[in-house]
């Protein structure tokens, strides 16, 4: 059974391609489904994904008609679903404090606190006067965001009080369920912490077995003001010392916070004080990484690992391409409507270039930042090499070359 999937056709295609690859037949839950996915699937059943007593009653009926092997989800906000259906049904899944830690990124901090200097200093802040001593104590600039959201939802980095104050406004209407469905399990809690320089990664694997395995580190490159990612590249370009360090840091947080039965998507920068934790999630990574990154990486495998998991399959062991891949989001740089697109055949003509998937069609409403953080992501580009910095540069290029119209 799948609970929901990515927002985006072509995401979402992949994650239904790797049950049918398996052999395996699909029934989908969700809110919505789109005519595309319900193709794929032998049933779909339209549900309030926020009704736990009426999914349950959902799932258990379809179970005893079809028998599930397993229950699988792909975005955020379906984890604590997946996992109480998976206990309730009796399938692979993690414990509901678990799937605190992995959702709740307070709850996560005070989780991991004891692993000493990896962990940045952390605050829960409900009020201005408790938002001000935690910057004092920690110094300035801090990062303030919501404790349960994703995609880089409301995180401000301020560097004094009156910034400060201007970002816990924007974050009492950012973390609503009206804003994004992200911040309905644990409401509106705001983190405020310590702010580290450095590049950033990722970091994925498995969790199943009672084993961590890891895939493999991809490198992230995000906007310096909104914190929104706009392009990752795998596999990572640090040093086998410095991959080893994440890769051991990272085993330890996903033992620590009790994953198990899943994927992880592990978010880190590596400092001139070595490996220094951001947030882990316990499904597998958006943002094409999954979909694209890592199964072209793994031959395929990798998507099709996270189904066997989730019925209670290890996972098999992967045999990576010895090339580069990256994505490199495109954005409006305005706010209006979404005209028309130039250059696109241009960069579909170098042979590096995979794929350029638009996201919206002309007529499109363009908001920006933070007023909404999907909007003005119009579309993206994917990428391959043999040179990680011949791959790093086209990208670069191919996003320079293609031009937005809006109005």
């Amino acid at each position: 059974m799948y609970i929901n999937g990515r927002q985006n056709p072509h995401e979402r295609l992949a994650e239904m391609r790797a049950a049918l690859s398996l052999g395996l037949d699909i029934v989908l839950i969700a809110k919505q489904i789109p005519s595309y996915a319900a193709e794929l699937a032998i049933e779909t059943v339209i549900v309030d994904l926020d009704n736990f007593a009426a999914c349950l009653a959902v799932a258990a009926k379809l179970h005893q008609k079809y028998t599930f092997d397993g229950i699988v989800c792909w975005s955020e906000t379906d984890v604590p679903l997946k996992n109480f259906l998976a206990r309730e049904l009796g399938f692979a899944g993690m414990s509901e404090q678990a799937v605190r830690h992995s959702r709740d990124k307070i709850t996560m901090k005070h989780r991991l606190k004891h692993l000493g200097p990896m962990i940045p200093a952390f605050h829960e802040v409900s009020s201005m006067a408790d938002a001000r001593m935690a910057a004092a104590r920690i110094g300035y600039p801090v990062i303030v965001k919501p404790a349960s959201g994703s995609g880089s939802k409301g995180i401000f980095k301020v560097e004094d009080d009156s910034a400060l104050e201007q970002a816990l406004s924007l974050l009492a209407e950012i973390a609503t369920d009206k804003f994004d469905s992200v911040f309905t399990a644990f409401g509106g809690k705001i983190i405020l912490e310590e702010f580290v320089e450095g590049p950033e990664f990722s970091v994925d694997g498995y969790a199943a077995d009672n084993q961590i395995r890891v895939i493999g580190i991809t490198d992230y490159q995000s906007d310096a003001n909104t914190f929104v990612e706009n392009r990752h590249i795998f596999p990572s370009h640090f040093s086998n010392d410095i991959q080893q360090e994440i890769t051991r840091c990272a085993k330890t947080i996903v033992r620590e916070l009790g994953i198990d039965n899943t994927v992880f998507h592990l978010e880190g920068k590596y400092t001139r004080d070595g490996f220094k934790f951001i947030e882990c999630a316990a499904r597998p990574a958006g943002g094409y990484i999954s979909t694209h990154l890592l199964q072209h990486a793994s031959r395929q495998q990798h998507l099709q690992n996270y189904v066997q998991i989730c019925r209670g399959i290890p996972p098999s062991s992967l045999r990576l391409t010895q090339d580069y891949i990256g994505v490199r989001y495109l954005f409006a740089e305005r706010p209006g409507t979404l005209i028309g697109v130039d250059n696109v055949a241009k960069v579909l003509a170098h042979p590096c270039i995979q794929h350029l998937y638009l996201h919206f069609s002309p007529g499109h409403s363009v908001a920006l930042p933070p007023e909404d953080y999907s909007a003005y992501r119009l579309g993206v580009l994917i990428g391959t090499a043999e040179n990680y910095q011949q791959l790093a540069d086209t990208l670069e290029w191919a996003a320079r070359q293609i031009r937005f119209t809006v109005e």
